[in-house]
């Protein structure tokens, strides 16, 4: 497929930061960048990146990596079977169309359309679909633009999208604060250490749809949903592909993840994940990939968020 050729942008650092390190967007800087954007969305080409169990990783991209905090009381049991085995369950294979919220109670977000027969990861976590993202929507937008959708009716988080940079990235030194005064809608913990190592075995994190590593935003609950250690560990995957894209070349990526909330649903039954690099147009990131937020061996029920084992 197309590509756009990579721009020369020798003078963007000189002309975009100031002496401190900050951004500034007056006139023509924002009208640069976002002629930017508009040239490398219009004229870009997406190629399938396939992430691997052991991607490459260095220092730099370690930095970045995304994490999210899991912790609550234990959950009920549950009625509705959501994942129950290695490979991610689809419930019927339903995800041809992600708007967000679909019950009609707000909060419902911008449509991410995606066909109708991805193909299965390997290892059976995700689903990724060979084309390209869709962000003209946010073709007139600066470096360093982010938006998180308000909660709807039900306290669900809607579709949250950045252009990701040095803008949006945490400052040196920052460290990541507390979490878990944040309870995302469905939010009921439950552990089960016969099953996930990490963290005492607790079922849910408070996952980021953008990682604090790339966009800064920590105790934001317009940011964090209920989501599987399964789910959290595989938008790691790929969010680091981002966070090595940006180490090694300085460069955006706009971005984009939308819930997948059904009906009256308090928990996702998954997420949209959508990236591509903006200077090279997308030949350093281009994905665009579902993960169903399932936990293998356990049951969840995405109305409540009460769980039990398979």
């Amino acid at each position: 497929m197309c590509h756009a050729p990579a721009l020369k942008l020798v003078e963007y650092n000189r002309v975009m930061n100031n002496e401190a390190g900050h951004t500034k967007h007056p006139g023509f800087t924002r009208w640069l960048a976002a002629l930017l954007v508009a040239l490398c969305l219009a004229f870009g080409g997406c190629v399938f990146n396939a992430v691997s169990d052991g991607g490459a990783s260095d220092a730099s991209s370690s930095s970045r990596a995304a994490s999210a905090e899991g912790s609550g009381t234990a959950g009920g049991s549950g009625s509705q079977a959501g994942g129950t085995s290695g490979s991610a369950d689809l419930q019927g294979g339903d995800i041809a169309n992600v708007s967000g919220p679909q019950d009609g109670s707000g909060g419902s977000g911008p449509q991410a359309t995606a066909p109708a027969e991805p193909q299965i990861s390997a290892d059976g976590t995700y689903y990724a679909y060979d084309e390209l993202p869709d962000f003209s929507a946010i073709e007139g937008e600066a470096f360093g633009y982010e938006s998180y959708s308000e909660l709807d009716a039900l306290g669900r988080c809607g579709t949250a999208e950045a252009i990701l940079g040095e803008e949006t990235a945490p400052a040196a030194g920052e460290e990541r604060g507390s979490i878990s005064s944040i309870r995302p809608s469905g939010w009921k913990q439950a552990y089960y250490p016969e099953l996930i190592a990490a963290s005492n075995g607790a079922l849910f994190n408070r996952s980021h749809l953008i990682a604090w590593s790339l966009g800064a935003e920590n105790a934001n609950e317009r940011n964090l949903i209920a989501g599987t250690r399964q789910l959290n560990e595989t938008m790691t995957r790929f969010e680091k592909q981002v966070a090595r894209h940006m180490d090694a070349t300085g460069g955006h990526v706009c971005y984009r993840v939308t819930p997948d909330f059904r009906g009256g649903e308090l928990v996702a039954r998954g997420v949209l994940m959508e990236a591509l690099s903006v200077e090279d147009g997308g030949k350093g990131v281009c994905f665009k990939v579902y993960i169903p937020n399932v936990q293998a061996g356990v049951e969840i029920d995405y109305r409540t968020g009460d769980s039990r084992l398979a």
